[in-house]
Order: C-alpha cells, then structure tokens, then sequence
C-alpha cells in the first residue's frame, strides 16, 4: 500500500495538498453541449495569459462613465480579440449586450455595471492573475506554537487531527506549517470506468523482476524515511498545510492518540483530552502517572469542571488532573456509553486490555459488538445475566503455564474448547488490567503449588456437568498445530531448485519417493503480474531453513503435541549451504531512551527562550528604526536567517526546543496588523504575561470582558463576552473565547475589564489587590463606601469553595470592586445562593454594619463563626436525608 501521490514544497519537499487550490466555480449547462466547450477553452486561454482578463477589466474600467452617462463601447476588435467576453455575460459579471447588437456587430454597447458585479468582475481578475486572498472572514488568526493540535480545514486530510512541527511555507510563497498528520493510503483500483479506458497498458517489465527497478525507500535514520517524494517519521507523514487551513483543537480522539503517543516529538507535549471522557462523583478510579499524589484506587469527588479530588482513605484527599484518571471497570460488568460514537449503548463487558473495552449488547449473537474507553463509560447497576449459570464465577486463580504465568486472575467465564478436549476459561488479570482466555490444564486454584483441576475442588452439579462435560481422550489423538508455517526455505532439488519459498502446510505421505514421510506446501517467492502465487507441493527432504541451512526439524523443534509431524527415522539430514551474498548490516547509533518529562523544567526552559526571542525581536526593530540610509551611505547589512533545524538530523529529537516558530523561509512582511484583526503573517508573540487576565491562578475560570476593536467588538452590545485563560502547549497562557461552533484565542490588546462594576449575589473572581486573595471565588456579603463622597464602592466577601452550590470556606476579607469580575455561572446556581447561602450570613453582616467606613476597621469573627454554624447545619441535613433514603 502506496501513501497517495502529493506535490512537493519549496526547500524540503514539503507536500501542498492538491485539493487545496483555489478552483473556479463555473456553472455548467447541461442542455448546450457547446457553452462548456467555449468555457473549457477560455479557462485554458486564461491559464496561458492572465494578463487577457486584466486588459478586458482596465479597457472597460476605463471607459466606465459616470451615474447616469451613457455606457461604455467596445469596439469590435476588442471584443473579438477577446474572447472571454461571453464567458462574462453568462456568469453575470457584465450585462448582456442589447438585441441591437450582438458581438459579431461593429461595436458592442455594455449596459452600465451594477457596483456589486463590479466588485465580482474585480476579484475574479485577481484571481485569473493568481494574487487573489481569501476574503477575510472574520476569524482571529494566531501563530501556531509548536506541538500545538489542529485540525485540516480541506482537502484530503479534511477533518483529520495533525500536531504543529514548526513553521514553514510553499513554493509560491505561502506562509504555512509542517505538521505531523496520519498518512491515508491511495484507493486500490480507480473507480471510474471512463479513466480506465484512458489509462494506458501496464509496462511489460512488470513482468520480468529483474529489468524492473522498484521504489524502495530511503532511508535517513532512525525510523526516518521518504517514500515516492514523502517524508516519513516514526510512521506518520510530514507535510505542508497553509495557514488558513489549519483550526486549532483541544481535544482528540483516543485512537488519534495512539497513533501519535510512540513519536518522540509527540511525547514532549501534553496530549489534549479526548472529548467523550465521562465523569461522576463518588465513582472508583485508578491515578496514574500523576507524581504529585499516590498512585492508586480513590473515591472521586468532582466539584466542577476544573476541580477533581481523589480520596484515598489511608493516604487523604488529593487534588489530581484529569488526565490521570481511569475508571475502574471489569469484566462482567454492565455498563452503559455515555460518550463518543456509542454513546447511549449498554452492554456487558466481555473482554478489556488496558483501557478499552469489548462489550456485547443485550441479546446480540456477534460476541463483541463496540470497542470503547472505560473513561466513557459508567457501571450500571443492571444485571446482564445470571451469573449462577456459569461455573466458578469469580473464583481466583494462579495461571502456571502460557505467557500469562505467575500471575493471579480471576474467572468470569467457561466455554468447551473447539474440539470438546478441554474447557477454556475467560479471565480477567488484575495486574494487567486485561482479559485473557486459558486452558484449563495451564493454571491453578490460587494458594496451591501443584496443579488442582477446578471440576475436583469445586464439583459442579449435574446440570452443569452435563453442560460442560469434555472427552480428554480426544486430546491423545490430536496432531496439534502445524508446525513450520511461515518458515522461509530454501529447495535444493527437484524442479525449482535453487528458488526460496515460504511454508503454507504439512502433511504426511504413504509416497515411497520420500524417505522423511512429509509433504511441504510452499508458496513460491516469485513475482507474478496477477498478484498471487501459485501452491506448490515438495517432500521434506527437497527444502532446508534459508538462512541457516538446517532441516526444519532441528531449526524448529516440535512439542510434544506435534509428534504426528516427525520425519520417518530412516531419514538421515544433512546441513545445506546456500551460495548467497552476505548481507551488510549497518548498525545504528541509537541514543539512550529519554527518562521522564520534567515539565516544569521544560516550561521554565521555554519561558525563557521566548523571552530571550522578543528581546532580539525589540532590539532588531529598534535598530531599524534608528538606522536611516542616506545616497552615498553603506546600505544597513541583511540580517541573516537563523540556522534552521532539520527534521532529518539525527539530533532532531534532542534539540527539539531550537526551534522557532516565527521562522520562516521567506522575509516577514513590515507591517504590524491592527489589535484583534485576524493575520497570517504577523510575526507577534503569544499573549504577553504581564496582563491581569493572564495570572495563572485564574486558569480555566470564565471571566466577563470587554473586547475593543475587531470582529468581536463588545462596544455596541449590551453586555460583554466570557473570556477563559487557557494554558497552551508551549506554556503561555491565551485568552479563549468560545462560541457554539468556534474557539478563537484574542490578543491581550484588545482585552478589557467589564464596563459596570459587579454588584449583587452573582459569583466573582478576585483579580486584583492583595496578592494573596487573588484566584478566589467569592460572593459577596455587603457592600459599604470608604469615603463620603461615594467615589469608591468597596465589598464585604466570603470565599466558596467552588463554583456550583458550594458554600463559603469562612474566609472573609475586604474589597475594592475594582480588583472583582464576574464568573460565568447558571441562573439556578445564582437563585440557590440568593435564596439558600447568602441572607442568613447578610442578616447576621447587618447588625454591624457601617454604610460608610475604612477598610479594615470591622472585625468578622462572629460572622466567621455564623458561617461555620451554617455548613454544620447544611452538613446535618444532607447526613440525615441520605440515612433517610
């Protein structure tokens, strides 16, 4: 299977998806044959001189008069000369001619243009000359770090998921990137009949392999090659996309992350969250590979969505990442999907590596019917089956034998085996975390050394007897496996001497030509043009093991079961040396694996390589500015690109972190664009840090803002935009504003605090003032001016604990509601704090109030006291329902 053919980029091959181009769309008539062949024509004419559509607009521009004038003329060897100009009556750009006058007349008259066909007249000459640009759609535009995740917009690869590599453009000059994507393979035969009698006959060296040169590919180093003008690494593909096409992503599918989770690229970056994981409070979950906290099993607490707690009993409660959580989920289990492609199916849990799980609907006969994430399912409480039906359910067991043994596993299931020899038992392995199914001679009751067979220490009854009983004596009679299949052999007499071939079958045979007894099926190792090769059958003694020389027998020894397989005794062997042509081995130099991720170390390390980045930006453009070249003077030296990292290098994995994602192979334009209008050539960093939205302790918290200038200006609108500080992969943190189908991440320039200044029960962050109050969510409790004049409003405010119906921790501080915003939060969240949490703290807040007071001049003890009371109460409640029901 051949990866589909692509055009290669400037400088590194790169591939520009042919799918990408900008295609004229031409309206086709169907009932006149011949318009489609004036358009095919004139299309073709208009890619040989595209400066013809050019001289047709400026001669008519020209002559355009004025409102109300009289329309412009065209000569007739205007119009005959250019033929494009029917093409524009039928698609509309002009108006059609008067039934006076027609373009084979001395002089065409042109009806006065409309000014919204004059703009498509105006943009479809652009585009005949090859400058047309995308019109601005309004989307905001970024640079793309890289590592960052995204997701093809066009073209093949539609859809597809890809990871940023590092910035790069085309042969035309088109900014764009290198990305890391998942090669799709070409279609096998081409569907259209029509193409098939247009293509032409197969070349006749197809059939002689030894005057065709196949395409083999080249390779550079480790798990690195190109393949037919491609580049390949660690198995997925390097290619081109322009910057338009790409949309950023924060999530992937469990499936895209397998495919990229072995790349050493990949691996330095936090993998986004697959978007159908599910979770509830009070469920069992596994933390890995989260150091912070102990590893182990943990009762779930969720508080909200950025808030997951893990109660460990003996080791407390910890606070862990998402990503490290995985549900518990065993076999046996019923369990309905509540996420993903599945989601709404349920089912029983018949098999599990890992992670995924194989689950069988209710009353389905196919065994498995869906694969899915134990992270997207939920236990139910349903019972599937009977479990008194099968033998030794959930009896634990010691495996003995089998590339499974010593481990401990458990039984959910009992089948015969195919030849009603045995009893074959599906099992699950705690320490693996899998399914497995084994025979009953391969394992043990736990706790004993010796074999003990499960139908003598547990009996079954004689229903159940009847059912699973097997006949042992069969097993003496089995041949057992073939033995030898897929060995490459080497024949050394009868009619293909001399050729290798590969093991199919064996059998025995009464013929008296061998003295070995055994007749070997082989399949030749030829090329042929129909794809297959023919089975040919050849006695034991004719083939020895290729590489070695050595009868099969004693290359591959055979187990006891296999006996049936033995040459006859009279057969005496002999080792066989093949004249071939040694093989050279070129050893690679292959670097130790790398331990951990260090991630803040790695954060930190990329901190300050940005910063040192801006830094040599601001004293390059300061330089400019101030360097003026006068007639006479030196001209100011061109400052050399940077070295570029290769992709090929062997150290590429090592340096990972030289690269800069504003490099690019062509000069940055010298224009600056304006605040929160979309770019693809600005050459601007990320989000600078010194912005108060950008505080790393208001992470993931939806804040209201105001947005100034650009698409999604807030000025004219009622109210403002929820606004979340996002961590993005390369460390910095960006302002993401989401719609329903959209995320756009905007520019700190053009970010502003909410217009009106909270007031009410609403939920708030604190963003400002004393830098230990900063990242908490408060309510507030009453509001109060520090001086007479009523300049400043300053705020009473008790700290929750969370977002949702959390109730306050009895922390209490004072306020400016300048350094307060407003968090996003539902209208049944707001109705239960007015209604439940705040009035009997704001009864107990108003006998000592002081409407007009300094801050600090109010001791909150008893309302810190009135506050404890109340989560006891709340906390007596909830006890007492719960025992209730």
């Amino acid at each position: 299977m051949v990866p589909e053919d692509e055009s290669s980029s400037s400088g590194e091959d790169v591939n520009v998806d042919e799918h990408e181009e900008d295609n004229e769309e031409t309206e086709r008539d169907t009932l006149e044959e011949s318009r489609s062949e004036t358009l095919r024509s004139t299309t073709h004419r208009r890619q040989q001189s595209p400066h013809l559509f050019q001289s047709v607009y400026d001669k008519y521009t020209s002559s355009r008069p004025a409102a109300g004038g009289e329309s412009p003329q065209i000569d007739a060897e205007t119009s005959s000369s250019h033929s494009v100009i029917p093409v524009l009556h039928r698609h509309g750009l002009i108006d059609p001619p008067s039934t006076g006058n027609s373009i084979d007349n001395a002089r065409v008259q042109f009806s006065s243009i409309s000014h919204i066909r004059g703009q498509h007249l105006n943009q479809w000459v652009k585009w005949s000359k090859g400058v047309a640009k995308a019109p601005d759609s309004g989307f905001e535009r970024r640079p793309l770090a890289p590592g960052e995740w995204v997701v093809v917009g066009r073209g093949t690869y539609v859809g597809d998921p890809a990871q940023i590599l590092r910035r790069s453009s085309a042969k035309t000059g088109e900014e764009g990137y290198l990305v890391l994507i998942v090669p799709r393979i070409a279609p096998l035969w081409v569907l259209d009949s029509k193409k098939h009698k247009r293509g032409g006959r197969f070349d006749a060296r197809l059939f002689n392999p030894d005057e065709y040169d196949l395409e083999v590919p080249e390779g550079h180093v480790h798990r690195q090659f190109s393949f037919q003008g491609k580049k390949y690494s660690h198995g997925l593909l390097i290619k081109f996309f322009r910057t338009s096409t790409l949309k950023p992503i924060h999530c992937i599918s469990s499936r895209t992350r397998i495919f990229f989770q072995k790349h050493p690229f990949s691996t330095k970056f936090p993998f986004p969250l697959p978007d159908f994981w599910y979770f509830e409070s009070d469920e069992l979950v596994d933390v890995v590979d989260d150091p912070s906290v102990p590893n182990g099993r943990g009762i779930l607490q969720i508080a909200d969505e950025t808030n997951y707690t893990v109660d460990f009993a003996d080791a407390g409660t910890h606070r862990v990442e998402k990503t490290s959580l995985r549900k518990i989920v065993v076999l046996g289990d019923y369990v309905e999907v509540r996420g993903g492609r599945y989601a709404g199916a349920e089912g029983l849990v018949v098999a599990k590596h890992g992670s995924v799980l194989a689950i069988s609907r209710k009353s389905s006969r196919k065994g498995i019917d869906m694969h899915v994430d134990a992270n997207s399912c939920k236990r139910s409480s349903r019972a599937a089956f009977h479990h008194s039906t099968i033998p030794w359910y959930n009896v634990e067991i010691t495996i003995i034998r089998g590339m499974y043994s010593p481990r401990a596993a458990v039984v959910k299931d009992v089948k015969r085996g195919r030849y009603n020899d045995c009893l074959v038992l599906s099992v699950y392995i705690p320490e693996l975390e899998c399914s497995a199914e084994v025979e009953d001679m391969n394992f043990t009751l736990k706790g004993f050394t010796s074999f003990t067979p499960l139908w003598e220490a547990h009996p079954l009854d004689p229903i159940l007897h009847k059912q699973y009983h097997i006949d042992r004596t069969i097993r003496a009679m089995q041949s057992g496996k073939v033995p030898w299949l897929g060995i490459e052999v080497g024949i050394m007499r009868g009619p293909f001497k001399g050729s290798r071939a590969f093991v199919r079958d064996v059998n025995r045979t009464s013929n008296e030509s061998t003295v070995s007894g055994l007749e070997i099926t082989v399949e030749r190792k030829v090329f042929t043009g129909n794809g297959s090769n023919r089975l040919e059958k050849v006695y034991y003694d004719q083939v020895r093991e290729w590489r070695t020389g050595k009868p099969l027998f004693q290359y591959r020894e055979l187990t006891r079961q296999q006996e049936f397989y033995l040459p006859d005794e009279k057969f005496e062997p002999t080792v066989v040396t093949f004249q071939r042509p040694p093989l050279m081995f070129q050893p690679l130099a292959l670097k130790e694996r790398p331990g951990p991720v260090d991630w803040e170390q790695l954060l930190k390390e990329t901190e300050e390589e940005l910063a040192k980045q801006l830094k040599e930006m601001e004293e390059m453009e300061e330089y400019e500015r101030n360097t003026v070249i006068c007639r006479g003077d030196t001209p100011e030296p061109i400052r050399e690109p940077g070295p570029v990292v290769d992709i090929w290098d062997p150290f590429f994995d090592d340096e990972w972190d030289d690269l800069d994602m504003y490099r690019c192979s062509s000069p940055a334009p010298n224009n600056t664009p304006p605040a929160c209008e979309a770019s693809t050539s600005s050459q601007s960093l990320p989000s600078s840090p010194d912005h108060w939205l950008f505080d790393r302790r208001l992470l993931n918290i939806p804040i209201l803002v105001d947005i100034k200038g650009g698409p999604h200006d807030t000025s004219r609108k009622k109210t403002g935009v929820f606004v979340k500080p996002t961590l993005s992969p390369i460390g910095t943190v960006v302002a993401r504003y989401s719609t329903r189908t959209e995320n756009f991440d905007l520019p700190h320039s053009c970010i502003a605090k909410y217009r009106k200044r909270p007031n009410g029960e609403n939920l708030m962050i604190v963003v400002g003032g004393n830098d230990e109050h900063i990242g908490n969510l408060v309510r507030v409790i009453e509001f109060f001016h520090s001086d007479k004049a009523k300049t400043e409003i300053c705020a009473v405010c008790g700290v929750v604990s969370g977002r949702g119906n959390a109730q306050f921790t009895g922390e209490i501080f004072e306020l400016s509601t300048k350094h307060l915003e407003l968090v996003e939060e539902t209208p049944q969240d707001r109705a239960w704090a007015k209604l439940t949490l705040l009035p009997r703290v704001q009864a107990a807040a108003r006998k000592q109030r002081r409407p007009i007071r300094q801050l600090g001049e109010v001791n909150y003890a008893t309302l810190t006291q009135e506050i404890q009371q109340q989560n006891q109460d709340v906390a007596a409640i909830t006890l007492s329902s719960n025992a209730v029901m």
